[in-house]
């Protein structure tokens, strides 16, 4: 990895990304279970206590505020770790470079 161009790892790090968000969705998942009392959702175009249209998800289910959180940190968190790893990792090999 390291001695492949700056250009190419960055390519390397954004195809990255689905694992980056794979791997923070398991991690919130455990974090806001226990929180929520169920396994949490991420609501796209559904209102605060309505009805979770997902599958997998009992009939009953409302979407709570703690849902908006989790599907708000999932859409961020990879993206702010890609932009700190590639400025690290661009600051590093401009370091290492000249």
């Amino acid at each position: 990895i390291i001695l492949i161009e700056k250009e190419n790892f960055l390519y390397l790090l954004f195809g990255l990304l689905p694992l980056l968000y794979i791997f923070y969705y398991e991690i919130l998942r455990v974090i806001f279970k226990p929180i929520i009392g169920k396994f949490p959702y991420s609501p796209f175009r559904e209102k605060l206590g309505a009805r979770v249209l997902g599958s997998g998800y009992p009939k009953n289910r409302k979407v709570k505020f703690v849902d908006y959180i989790f599907g708000i940190s999932l859409i961020f968190l990879p993206l702010i770790t890609l932009i700190l790893l590639s400025t690290l990792l661009n600051h590093y090999f401009i370091k290492s470079h000249y």
